[in-house]
């Protein structure tokens, strides 16, 4: 079963700098170790399987596993052994190479291998097998996962912060920093960075340390970031509570989104992680830390509000409710329009916009109800925020156009807009091909404040659309107007026409 929410989308104006560097951290550990550890195993088995080692110590080795019941053959090793290592393909090249790390691994087999006990004093090759074996061993290193992994026999401190940052291989790592991004970056908007890092780290630790409780003779090192990371999955569900998120789910060949309390996530990854646990008993996966970072997770969520209330960005985790009632209004609103039903329609839109005051479709929604009184106070002052906009697209241009024809109309002869915002109008109307307007707002200006700063550019730009629709006549009485009032920068003008 997988359950991925994907309720949020990144606001990159606030990038989640802690999730993202994270991910970098991660890779660029995975990658850089990776790049020094793969040549120096190179060497190190290249060594082993051209030397006389396998036939001494690997058949051994093998017969004590297949007596223990493990999977296990024998008598395939012994023809894998009996080929030149550098002909066989790469599966068995890794066969061979999983064996022989699988037995330096274990600390009962090599303390008898190293006292003689394997490879007898008896036998006709053990000088050789000495040299071979102490030549090998100048090979041999510490892996940063074993150095750096969690080891519950051993469970040295620092490695209980240090395998967080630590995959097996780029599989592991990119399922990992997958879920670190998807979960990740909606936590730390909520909780603030140092908060969320804060989590990460002491989530991480709770997994490890149930690991820790539960396998405390293991002697294989745990690795990777996913004990921290179903913590933050705790943590989502926590703080998301009971608001609805929408979420991808996969059940076998079933798949599906699907919008739920978030809270609902929590249970069905804990239930998963169980079911996980029992059917895949010899699995790799530490799906105990998974459950000891989903308990942690859900642990904090619980206790935050309660000692960080203030910090925790309650606007975020309300956005999608906020904006589903917002468009449920919004909805609202249009009906009433289409039944005229202005004063219910005035009234809803009045509210959204009070709410919503940079929401375009809002504003001109208000307008529509407010215009069939253009000669009320709240219609001059909506009228006033509409013609302010900046979205300067060829639609936005129209609905402005139309809303400030209508405004003539309505208020035949009066003007009653400041004169900075009128010239800053008939500019736009002129660029933008409605010369009617912007010819109306000039002349007006002409006779109203002719002293207007740029006024001249502002008539020029009315000449030079005029020009535009072809229409030599008004741009004529454009020209005449420059050099009527604009007599210095009137040549200039006109040359400037003439060159286009």
């Amino acid at each position: 079963m997988l359950i991925i929410p994907l309720e949020k989308s990144i606001d990159w104006k606030r990038p989640p700098l802690v999730t993202l560097l994270l991910i970098l951290t991660c890779t660029a550990i995975l990658f850089g170790v990776q790049g020094y550890e793969n040549k120096k195993y190179t060497d190190q088995f290249d060594f082993y399987f051209t030397s006389g080692l396998p036939h001494l110590e690997l058949p051994p080795y093998a017969a004590m596993l297949d007596d223990e019941g493990k999977d296990i053959d024998p008598e395939s090793l012994q023809k894998l052994l009996g080929t030149d290592y550098r002909q066989l393909n790469e599966p068995q090249q890794y066969s061979l190479q999983g064996l022989l790390l699988h037995m330096q691994n274990n600390t009962d087999f090599m303390a008898r291998l190293n006292h003689g006990k394997i490879v007898t004093a008896d036998n006709a090759e053990f000088g050789n097998w000495q040299v071979q074996r102490k030549s090998f061993e100048a090979l041999t290193f510490q892996p940063v996962n074993k150095m750096y992994g969690f080891t519950p026999a051993e469970h040295k401190p620092l490695t209980f912060l240090t395998h967080m940052f630590l995959h097996g291989d780029i599989g592991h790592l990119l399922g990992n920093m997958l879920f670190l991004f998807l979960v990740g970056f909606a936590v730390e908007m909520a909780l603030g960075s140092t908060v969320y890092l804060l989590c990460y780290v002491l989530t991480g630790l709770a997994a490890v340390g149930l690991f820790w409780a539960v396998n405390p003779s293991s002697e294989l090192p745990l690795v990777g970031a996913s004990g921290a990371i179903a913590g933050l999955m705790g943590l989502y569900a926590g703080i998301f509570g009971l608001r609805k998120i929408r979420f991808f789910y996969s059940l076998l060949f079933y798949f599906d989104y699907a919008r739920a309390p978030a809270l609902i996530m929590l249970p069905a990854w804990l239930a998963n992680e169980f079911y996980q646990m029992m059917t895949m008993p010899d699995s790799n996966v530490a799906f105990i830390a998974h459950i000891g970072g989903l308990l942690s997770g859900g642990l904090l969520a619980a206790l935050l509000p309660r000692f960080l209330g203030a910090n925790i960005d309650t606007a975020y985790l309300d956005a999608a409710q906020r904006d589903e009632d917002k468009q449920q209004r919004y909805r609202q609103g249009m009906q009433f329009l289409g039944a005229l039903n202005i004063p219910k329609a005035q009234k809803l839109f009045q509210e959204l916009h009070v709410e919503y005051p940079n929401d375009r479709d809002i504003l001109w929604q208000l307008y529509n109800t407010l215009k069939h009184d253009p000669s009320s106070a709240d219609f001059y002052r909506i009228l006033v925020e509409v013609l302010d906009l900046n979205d300067n697209d060829a639609q936005t241009m129209k609905q402005l156009n139309d809303a400030f024809g209508y405004y003539r109309k309505a208020q035949p002869g009066k003007i009653a807009l400041e004169s900075t915002r009128l010239h800053h109008l008939a500019i736009k109307f002129a660029k933008y091909g409605y010369p009617e307007n912007a010819e109306h707002i000039v002349l007006s200006l002409l006779r109203s404040n002719p002293e207007l700063a740029d006024l001249d550019k502002a008539l020029f730009a009315v000449a030079l659309a005029w020009q535009q629709r072809t229409n030599r006549a008004k741009c004529a009485e454009a020209v005449t107007l420059l050099q009527k009032y604009f007599p210095k920068s009137h040549a200039l003008y006109q040359t400037q026409l003439n060159q286009r």
